[in-house]
Formats: structure tokens, C-alpha cells, sequence
């Protein structure tokens, strides 16, 4: 019985909805040197989710990829379904931030080796329905 419902529950979470999303950053913020145009872009495909009472629950896991490398982030939910938002941390302790509401992106990176945040504004377009 225990094992049945073990595999029900995998089963379910490979089912589970996933939407991508192509990025394309228009302005770029460097700490306190001020704003210029940019053309970063990224890419990101993350599970689809309902409004949940718990803004802290993560519904699952996103793959994030840009022109240097991909790497793993934690989506957390939001009151508003029409919010996404995901979190990372990578190997050199710099920590990330996204948000996506009405295809307006915002995307923020801290780096602690240079210490350094970049600030990112642009859209984003789903590219799988």
C-alpha cells in the first residue's frame, strides 16, 4: 500500500505543468553607477501554479538558462496566480530574484565576490502554452 502511493505521488509531480518563457531585458543597473540600455536575455521553463494561502510554498522547481550557463531555481508562490517568481543561489554565493507579472520582468542579481548588485527590467513572452 505504502509503496502504491509512493508512485501515485511520483506520478503526479511528472505530470505536473510547466510553462517557458524567453526574456529580453531592455534596461541593466550596475550597483550605484547608474542604469544604460541593455540586451540580456534569459530563458526559463517553471511549473504552473494556483494562488496558494502560503506565499512560502515552493511548487516546484525552474531551469534557467542564459548565454553563460543554466542552472536550477525554487519558483514560490505567490496570493496572485498572475505573479511568477523564482529564487537562486549559485556556486559563488551570488543570489538571484525574479519576478514576471503581466510581462513586465524584473530580475535582480547580488554578487558577494565583487560585491555587487545588477538590477534588470524587460519583458517576457511565453513561449510554450
Amino acid at each position: 500500500m505504502r509503496f502504491t502511493l509512493l508512485l501515485a505521488l511520483s506520478a503526479t509531480a511528472a505530470q505536473a505543468e510547466t510553462r517557458s518563457y524567453e526574456c529580453i531585458f531592455a534596461t541593466e543597473c550596475v550597483g550605484t553607477e547608474g542604469c544604460a540600455e541593455s540586451g540580456y536575455q534569459l530563458s526559463f521553463t517553471a511549473p504552473v501554479h494556483e494562488a496558494l494561502d502560503d506565499p512560502f510554498t515552493m511548487p516546484g522547481e525552474v531551469e534557467v538558462s542564459d548565454l553563460a550557463r543554466t542552472f536550477d531555481a525554487l519558483a514560490f508562490a505567490s496570493h496572485d496566480p498572475s505573479v511568477l517568481q523564482w529564487t537562486a543561489t549559485d556556486e559563488d554565493g551570488g543570489h538571484h530574484l525574479f519576478t514576471l507579472q503581466d510581462e513586465t520582468a524584473r530580475y535582480s542579481v547580488h554578487l558577494t565576490n565583487p560585491g555587487l548588485a545588477l538590477y534588470y527590467e524587460g519583458t517576457c513572452m511565453e513561449t510554450q502554452p
